[in-house]
């Protein structure tokens, strides 16, 4: 009896599905409206006078590598179709999933939006720079993008969104520009290369597992902002890091909730003696010359360590006395 309850079930459902075969859920249709140059495909928006980059075809949702955009990818300005130029205005979500050979991306600044995991699992993503002209970005913009080494980030998108890096295992370093003021949850969940954050002064709050499974042990965090910013409790895994600080808000910070877990130093203590002087300047031209560095000594934010970090320090120095 319940052999046969069974069966009836089975044949009923089967009896729903299409007899040709699978057929894509309805979200997938009208995927693309055209193609245009460089294997990229377009939606037409509702203003019928700009586009949005898409997907090419649903298999590119699953985990089947899309290896018909490759390499270098330069997303035009404007396109043309059936005599009619649309100005690219947007990024949409999953454009890129799985373009498993691109390693770079060009966004103009006609782009002012970038969907949800817009380049999830792009596995060989080396760089990408987002320009000023984004205002926003969705969640899980670049997770699993595993070979990730640098990005460049408008202060305009005003958060860094939830999953934004999740898995980006080659992220060692990032400036988090002006005018973000939340980093949200699992935004640097398993970047477990990171060593170096540059908080800025704009920034109000970091959100529950935001440095999940980041190895806080080599980490250095730089936060350019005198009241500490609202950590929650699980914002971090473990406080093995060491944070820098405005000289002035030491101590406030060895007081603040969340914060006072950390080693807090003063932002151009590189020699770690608790005090700005001349002894990080030797420290600083220490790692000029080849030497290790001892601290943070990219002071200039400008990706290495150089006489223009000296000239910062000098001034840092001139400041505390």
């Amino acid at each position: 009896m319940k052999k046969n309850l069974l069966l009836a079930m089975m044949v009923g459902v089967l009896a729903l599905l299409p007899r040709a075969g699978w057929a894509y859920p309805t979200y997938h249709e009208n995927y693309h409206d055209f193609e245009g140059e460089n294997g990229l495909w377009y939606v037409i928006n509702d203003d019928k006078t700009t586009v949005r980059v898409t997907y090419r075809e649903p298999f590119q949702l699953n985990y089947t590598p899309n290896e018909i955009i490759y390499y270098k990818t330069v997303i035009p300005e404007t396109v043309e179709h059936d005599g009619v130029t649309y100005t690219v205005t947007a990024i949409g979500d999953k454009a890129f999933q799985n373009c498993v050979l691109m390693t770079e991306c060009e966004i103009p600044s006609t782009v002012t939006s970038i969907g949800k995991s817009a380049f999830y699992r792009c596995d060989n993503l080396k760089s990408i720079t987002i320009p000023p002209s984004v205002t926003s970005v969705g969640t899980w913009t670049f997770d699993t993008c595993c070979k990730l080494e640098s990005v460049d980030l408008p202060g305009s998108i005003g958060v860094i969104p939830f999953g934004m890096f999740t898995e980006c295992m080659s992220l060692k370093s990032i400036v988090i520009p002006e005018g973000i003021k939340t980093i949200e949850t699992l935004a640097f969940d398993c970047c477990t290369s990171l060593e170096t954050v540059v908080i800025p002064s704009t920034l109000d709050s970091i959100n529950y597992d935001a440095f999940n499974s980041s190895d806080l042990k080599h980490i250095q965090f730089i936060v350019n902002k005198p009241a500490p910013p609202v950590a929650d409790k699980d914002a971090f895994v473990n406080y093995d890091a060491t944070v820098y600080v405005p000289g002035q808000a030491v101590d406030v910070y060895k007081e603040a909730d969340n914060w006072s877990r950390f080693e807090i130093l003063p932002i151009g203590d590189v020699n770690s003696d608790e005090a700005v002087n001349t002894g990080d300047v030797s420290a600083v031209y220490g790692t000029i010359l080849g030497g290790d560095p001892q601290g943070f000594t990219d002071l200039n934010c400008d990706g290495s360590t150089n006489t223009g970090d000296v000239s910062a320090l000098y001034q840092l120095i001139l400041g505390s006395e």
